[in-house]
């Protein structure tokens, strides 16, 4: 689904990362989130935490070389940290039903 590289340094990105490059900062915020998303293709539905880290070094990429508006990555920033701590409360809540499960088989109950 993914790739073993980040978007920085992804071979099937150069030349995307070069046409963003080139054009700088002459696009609105809208978009450059649009272009961002575009660039990404499918992989830019965030579904994993490693995605939501990708997409996270990207935006601050961007922002850090002037491409990103700052108020843009805040926007970015937060979609992807409550994607983050919804994937950890499943998580928890997953491990404590089966931890119950488990203390009902032990207990007989």
């Amino acid at each position: 689904m993914g790739s073993d590289y980040c978007i920085s340094h992804d071979p099937k990105m150069t030349a995307i990362k070069a046409q963003a490059v080139k054009k700088g900062g002459k696009l609105s915020g809208k978009k450059k989130l649009k272009e961002i998303a575009e660039s990404l293709g499918n992989w830019y539905r965030v579904r994993t935490a490693k995605q939501a880290s990708e997409v996270a070094e990207l935006c601050v990429n961007l922002l850090l070389t002037a491409r990103l508006d700052a108020s843009t990555a805040m926007a970015v920033h937060n979609h992807l940290n409550t994607i983050i701590k919804a994937r950890e409360q499943t998580d928890l809540e997953k491990r404590i039903d089966q931890l119950e499960v488990r203390e009902r088989e032990r207990w007989g109950r």
